[in-house]
């Protein structure tokens, strides 16, 4: 294998790239800058390290140098529109489809999905006229800002003549933590930020949200039963929890740890 890794900076390529190393697996990070790629000075060599300038440029150097797999954890949605006319050349694009990327990276068209499909989801208020209950949440579409709010006036400020936010109803209790590779999961209860425990039964809903989003890979985050959010990628958590789950990713091959459906006997664990 000869993979590249994008999005250099995030902290799943970095996961990644101390498995890979580990593994003598031949790869290269691409970053579009020099502060991207600074991200990754311990764990990976220097000439690992490629700057481009636009994503037209990762692709034609993912042509260039014919890699076998390429492993995006930035720019999904392009990636998953070239990655029809690179497998065609033999590079295996590890990306969900443009579909299910556009509905998880838009937190208005997540939760239109959840009411038609009936997943359990917070409730979502379409007006001021009808929030009766705090403390809410205001999230940006996007998924880059999300407030903790718990008076009207601060309601008022974050959303008044704002067509790209959502007030949601802010759920209390455990939060779980779902990684899926098609029909295998494993299911992690996050106890706070750096202390994870494994548990057996994964929420209810996980193969509905699956099917439902299209998705072949990804991780789903629930508060008790609700659910609240998906990524179209493994967060770098779960990567770290033992080289199986990247390895699996790439197709190369099946844990036995993992069993099919919503419950898991045991896995390595790092934590």
């Amino acid at each position: 294998m000869n993979i590249l890794i994008t999005g250099a900076d995030t902290k799943e390529a970095f996961a990644t790239s101390g498995i890979l190393l580990e593994e003598s697996i031949d790869f290269k990070i691409v970053g579009r800058n020099s502060l991207d790629i600074g991200f990754l000075y311990l764990t990976s060599l220097p000439e690992d390290k490629i700057i481009k300038e636009t994503i037209a440029d990762e692709i034609e150097y993912t042509k260039e140098k014919k890699f076998t797999h390429v492993l995006p954890f930035a720019d999904f949605t392009q990636w998953a529109l070239a990655k029809r006319e690179l497998e065609k050349l033999g590079i295996k694009v590890i990306v969900n489809s443009f579909e299910s990327i556009r509905i998880v990276n838009d937190y208005f068209d997540l939760y239109k999905k959840c009411r038609e499909d009936k997943i359990i989801h917070p409730r979502t208020y379409k007006n001021h006229n009808e929030i009766n209950y705090f403390p809410l949440e205001i999230k940006s579409r996007d998924k880059k800002n999300c407030f903790l709010v718990d008076s009207m006036r601060d309601v008022y400020n974050l959303t008044s003549g704002r067509r790209d936010v959502l007030v949601q109803q802010h759920l209390k209790g455990d939060i779980f933590k779902v990684i899926f590779i098609k029909n295998w999961c494993v299911c992690f209860r996050c106890l706070n930020e750096y202390i994870m425990e494994i548990i057996e039964n994964c929420p209810s809903q996980t193969k509905k949200i699956i099917k439902s989003f299209g998705l072949d890979f990804g991780t789903l985050k629930f508060v008790n039963d609700s659910f609240i959010d998906a990524k179209p990628y493994i967060e770098w958590e779960f990567l770290g929890a033992g080289n199986f789950v990247l390895m699996n990713l790439l197709g190369e091959n099946r844990p036995s740890s993992f069993v099919p459906g919503d419950k898991i006997t045991k896995i390595p664990s790092v934590f």
